[in-house]
């Protein structure tokens, strides 16, 4: 009953189109709470958020770009769990990171397990290949779908952070 009056409650259907300007919104409000330029907000994305997030930084930039078990497209996603069907037809909501990811030229860090059963770790990899700018790919043996992050993970993105140039606050932070 609970559930039944959430739902409810919810109004419109989310698309790829609203959770991307859902994203772009929660990273206009963060820049001027920090008072940073939008484009010097490191963005970081798991699973479907990382479509949300290589959307972002291919159309605005980004200091940095981190995914997590991010995927070339939801029609490919969809392809490697229904072979059969002609998925590409029938999705609206797409993604195409694959192809938004070559427009992004900075830096990138991506990690991907090697056994993940919803987005195969070959997806992840063709991914990584299509970045231009400086990337590092941490392959997370065994690692499945919903598994924690490694060590391994942990020292990579502190030395990714570390790495990126400092930002200049364009003004007085709102808090």
């Amino acid at each position: 009953m609970v559930w039944r009056s959430f739902v409810s409650t919810i109004e419109g259907t989310p698309d790829e189109r609203g959770l991307v300007q859902d994203a772009r919104a929660a990273r206009r409000w963060l820049a001027q709470r920090t008072g940073v330029e939008e484009r010097d907000i490191v963005l970081m994305g798991r699973s479907l958020g990382g479509g949300v997030v290589v959307d972002l930084a291919a159309e605005d930039g980004a200091r940095g770009l981190v995914l997590s078990s991010t995927f070339t497209s939801l029609p490919d996603v969809g392809k490697h769990h229904l072979p059969l069907l002609p998925i590409g037809l029938l999705m609206s909501n797409r993604f195409n990171s694959l192809k938004k990811i070559a427009t992004y030229p900075g830096p990138l860090l991506q990690s991907h397990g090697d056994a993940d059963e919803i987005i195969p770790f070959e997806l992840g990899r063709q991914l990584h290949e299509a970045a231009l700018g400086p990337k590092r790919m941490v392959v997370i043996p065994g690692g499945r779908h919903d598994d924690l992050q490694t060590e391994q993970w942990q020292n990579a993105l502190d030395e990714f952070i570390d790495s990126l140039p400092p930002v200049v606050t364009t003004g007085a932070a709102r808090l």
